[in-house]
């Protein structure tokens, strides 16, 4: 019996085998050939940098980046990345129009789309030859075994049956650029939350409206220097005035608006009544100048329309963002994005950092045992001569910046940190640094001060012996005087004699004429 089953079973196991293997080739020929190759490749489309604090990192790349995108009868000149895509039947991606903004690898990422369809795009070679590849989730599966183009079909949070015309398509798990979209907001919260606790820098605002200002006229002037700069204005101001974004430089500024009073409860529309206008363009639809502006509603979850206001790039990450013009010239980046009737045109904000030709040098100083005097000095000599001084009384908390050195070769020396009573010794007090433009160096100095101990001084000899004075001898006893004599009694005075009377003096004769015919000779009288 054993061996007639043995032998009858051959003949029917070879023909079971036989409709196994036709049914697996059915299988593999009605399976979809994915766009990534052989089986566990991964198509290096590059990496996703998740937006910080300081950056906006891998959104930048990106015409709209949202939790939900939904358009209503527009086209779409950017690349979109989106978990949750709601297409109207008009073209997505990006044109020549504004083509190269999207990096080494662009790219459009889709995690779901609601109604495959109505996806449609068309515009595979629209980069500059650049090969632009559609990214998809698990939920969609890619088909490309039609020459041209690959078919959609949807599960799950996807829905209906579509095409793409390219062949340029990946499965999420295939793909080296993957976009973890909680990571990525949380990014852009802390980054619009950074900015908006930013106070005015780098602008002059004017503002012309209320009592006496025609309404139509009201304005607010905003005047930029090169750079990064900040400006805080109101939903009223943005909702009633005209903007107006100028350069007072040589035009290579950024400016983010910070709307100050956005919150939770807004539901407003932004520009219908005066617009704006950056550079004196009132509309540039693919211009550079797009990028210049970002608006920041911070973390408002409020819904805001823009009609007017056709340029600018918007940063909502909790808020719901509406655009309502014929375009808008600027990259969006909001939890939920609506485009009606509006042509979206890609065109990211790029903060703009001026380049510094000088360097700084900053000197941290620490005392150990005592404080160094505020009279020490430090004396930093660099290239060409350039000298400076300064006293330790000028540092802040233990340090000091000198801002705007020219690059080279510093020599940071210390003198008169002496203190009276220590002995000092310092470590760094004589360097060496480079200073480099757009950086700081630093040194390090330490003043360490000990206690000097006092020296005993030496024991005193013991003093001789005071020697008794003499005796003093007992004085003579005092003679006493002799007893005055009286003196003589004195004499009565006598009486004068009575005085003679004289006699008549002898007349004078008359005088005798001179012989020799002259005068009159002289009288002479008797002596």
């Amino acid at each position: 019996m054993a061996r007639r089953c043995a032998g009858g079973g051959a003949p029917r196991t070879a023909k079971r085998l036989a409709t196994i293997v036709v049914m697996l080739l059915s299988i593999i020929a009605a399976r979809p050939v994915l766009a990534f190759g052989s089986e566990g490749t991964v198509v290096d489309l590059g990496t996703f940098e998740v937006p910080t604090a300081t950056s906006l990192g891998g959104t930048a790349q990106f015409g709209v980046f949202a939790r939900e995108y939904s358009s209503v009868g527009s086209d779409m000149e950017g690349n979109i990345a989106a978990e949750m895509f709601i297409p109207c039947g008009s073209d997505i991606g990006a044109s020549s129009a504004v083509s190269g903004l999207s990096g080494k690898h662009p790219l459009n990422y889709f995690v779901n789309v609601s109604d495959l369809s109505k996806f449609k795009y068309q515009r595979a070679g629209a980069e500059g030859g650049t090969d632009t590849y559609l990214v998809f989730g698990p939920d969609i599966a890619l088909d490309t075994t039609p020459a041209d183009r690959t078919r959609l079909t949807g599960s799950g949070s996807s829905s209906g049956t579509g095409e793409a015309l390219t062949k340029h398509v990946v499965n999420i798990e295939r793909s080296s650029f993957q976009i973890d979209f909680d990571k990525a907001f949380a990014g852009l919260r802390s980054y619009a939350a950074a900015q908006h606790a930013k106070p005015d820098q780098g602008v002059e605002v004017k503002r012309a409206y209320g009592s006496g200002i025609d309404q139509n006229n009201w304005v607010v002037e905003v005047s930029c220097v090169d750079g990064f700069d900040t400006v805080n204005l109101t939903k009223w101001e943005l909702a009633n005035c005209k903007l107006r974004v100028t350069g007072s430089g040589s035009g290579e500024y950024s400016l983010v608006v910070n709307v100050t009073d956005a919150s939770d409860d807004d539901d407003m529309v932004i520009g219908a009544s005066k617009g704006m206008s950056i550079d004196g363009k009132d509309y540039d639809a693919y211009g550079a100048v797009g990028g210049k502006v970002l608006f920041n509603f911070g973390l408002s979850q409020g819904r805001y329309v823009f009609q007017k206001y056709s340029m600018g790039a918007v940063l909502a990450p909790n808020g719901s963002f509406v655009t309502d013009s014929y375009s808008h010239n600027g990259s969006i980046l909001a939890a939920s994005v609506k485009n009606i009737n509006a042509e979206l045109h890609q065109r990211p904000f790029l903060p703009q950092e001026v380049v510094e030709e000088n360097g700084s040098l900053k000197i941290v100083k620490e005392s150990k045992g005592a404080e160094t005097p505020s009279t020490a000095q430090f004396n930093i000599a660099g290239p060409d001569g350039e000298v400076h001084v300064v006293s330790y009384g000028e540092f802040d908390d233990g340090a000091y910046v000198l801002e705007g050195l020219e690059p080279g070769e510093y020599t940071v020396s210390e003198s008169a940190a002496e203190l009276e009573g220590y002995k000092l010794t310092v470590e760094g007090g004589s360097q060496r640094v480079s200073v480099v433009a757009g950086e700081q160096a630093t040194v390090a100095i330490v003043n360490t001060y000990e206690p000097i101990e006092p020296v005993d001084p030496d024991k005193p000899d013991t003093p001789d012996k005071p020697v008794d004075p003499d005796k003093p001898v007992d004085p003579d006893k005092p003679v006493d005087p002799e007893q005055p004599e009286d003196p003589d009694k004195p004499v009565d005075p006598v009486d004068p004699d009575t005085p003679v009377v004289p006699g008549d003096t002898q007349r004078p004769s008359d005088p005798t004429p001179n012989a020799n015919g002259g005068g009159v000779l002289q009288a002479r009288y008797p002596r």
